[in-house]
């Protein structure tokens, strides 16, 4: 996958809807073990090489986001709802024994979207264990 799409001089003035997903080939999806899942490399890196951009789901004071990304998850599309519910809140995780591309997880079966709506709660938790600051 190539990020040459991506108009960097527009993002760097602040225009982002130009922002498109991008990880590099070589990044992949692997449960560690003793540590859990994780994204590796497969290749050798450069440096400066970029290995992912993609643009926020939402943005909002931490103690917003939660309730934000709730009252927004039935808008999602499938792919960004999955990755969403896929993300750590404490309990196990979906175990992934050989590494998947980034690119490519999670697989399709896997964004078969649930019915279920994820809690305030559950999502408070994953802002609280996966957002940025």
């Amino acid at each position: 996958m190539q990020c040459d799409n991506i108009n960097w001089e527009e993002i760097w003035r602040g225009d982002t809807r130009s922002a498109r997903f991008y990880a590099a080939d070589c990044l992949e999806v692997l449960t560690f073990q003793g540590a859990g899942r994780g994204v590796r490399t497969a290749a050798p890196l450069r440096a400066g090489e970029l290995l992912l951009a993609e643009r926020a789901l939402a943005v909002a004071p931490e103690p917003e986001l939660g309730a934000k990304l709730v009252s927004m998850q039935k808008e999602l599309d499938d792919l960004s709802w999955c990755r969403l519910n896929l993300m750590c809140d404490g309990q196990p995780l979906p175990v992934v024994e050989r590494g998947i591309a980034l690119n490519a997880w999670p697989g399709k079966d896997e964004r078969r979207k649930d019915a279920s709506v994820m809690s305030l709660p559950r999502m408070d938790r994953i802002v609280d264990l996966n957002a940025y600051r």
